[in-house]
């Protein structure tokens, strides 16, 4: 394997005891870097470093990190995870199952585990980029304080404006920026826990309204798939988008007062967005996020919308739950 770049200078590297030491428990950080070289040279110190402690070790990046930290690995690529997460994170409510799964894979083998994870890229909508940072929130409080897993999740300076690097600020106790950790700037612990808090923004005037109860479920699938096929979704696609409004209009009917709304609009042709609100609370921001065992029903419809939709919004509080998903024609 090659050494790391010697033109570039790791963000953690310079600052012990972060380098070629580590505590036991949970460590989620920010790293700052600027281009896929400095990437590269970056990550493959950090993987280096577990490789050489036989930790697990994952990286989920954009495709161009992926195939610059892969042409530096060269066969030692096998010995890792890469996925891109460009696919995986496209729905940022995915991510964090991404890395549950993997952190509970180490923890059967007896292994640490570590990984690299960028969550945010140039392109993400707003819509998007504040999924991220609540995503960011929720794995601080999403594993055991014990779990001896450490993430790493870079941001692109080079790239991203300052807001998205302000979110990673209040996401990640620690920053790594100029060759130095630092404290986080607003970090802030409570995050997670505020995760559904908050509004969204109306639907259009020109959306399409229907309201639902028991009896009219066989009439709400019937209209997704209409608006689906008119909005260019094939068999499969129109599918997804079905099975994820009946599974939130039945979450609605259990456990939101038996009767709820469905409203549907285009954000452009070829992608459709469908609102289901209802008046029950939710209380555990990270339902959904995690998969539900096989005989547990909470959290399954929820857990489906994540999967199959490109993007899953979710407010609640005391009036009431939104749930608001995603798709385009193509996944």
């Amino acid at each position: 394997m090659r050494n790391c770049r010697n033109e570039r200078i790791p963000s953690w590297r310079s600052a012990p005891p972060v380098a070629g030491t580590r505590a036991g428990g949970i460590r989620h950080e920010a790293w700052f870097y600027e281009g896929v070289d400095e990437f590269v040279a970056g990550s493959l110190t950090f993987v280096e470093e577990g490789l050489e402690e036989d930790e697990d070790v994952m990286v989920a990046t954009t495709p161009d990190n992926l195939a610059g930290l892969r042409d530096e690995l060269g066969h030692e690529a096998e010995r890792l995870i890469l996925v891109d997460m460009s696919d995986a994170g496209r729905n940022p409510g995915r991510i964090l199952s991404v890395w549950r799964r993997f952190a509970e894979r180490a923890e059967a083998r007896a292994r640490r585990g570590r990984g690299i994870g960028e969550p945010v890229w140039p392109g993400r909508t707003a819509e998007e980029l504040e999924e991220c940072r609540r995503h960011e929130a929720l794995i601080n409080c999403a594993f055991d304080p014990d779990a001896d897993f450490w993430l790493l999740c870079p941001y692109d300076r080079s790239a991203l404006d300052e807001r998205a690097l302000a979110s990673a600020e209040s996401t990640h106790p620690t920053v790594y920026q100029a060759g130095a950790p630092r404290q986080s700037r607003s970090f802030d612990q409570t995050l997670g826990d505020r995760a559904l808090d908050g509004e969204l923004a109306p639907p259009p005037p020109t959306a399409e309204r229907r309201r639902f109860d028991p009896e009219t479920l066989g009439e709400l699938r019937a209209f997704a798939r209409t608006i689906a096929v008119g909005a260019g979704f094939g068999p499969d696609r129109a599918d997804d988008l079905v099975f994820a409004v009946n599974e939130l209009a039945a979450n609605a009917i259990r456990h939101g007062g038996r009767r709820g709304s469905l409203t549907a609009w285009r954000t452009r042709p070829d992608v459709l967005v469908c609102e289901v609100a209802d008046e029950g609370r939710i209380r555990d921001p990270l339902v959904g996020r995690r998969k539900p065992p096989a005989k547990e029903l909470n959290g399954r419809g929820l857990w489906i919308a994540h999967e199959l939709c490109d993007l899953v919004q979710v407010r609640s509080a005391e009036e009431g739950t939104r749930v608001r998903v995603a798709l385009s024609a193509c996944r």
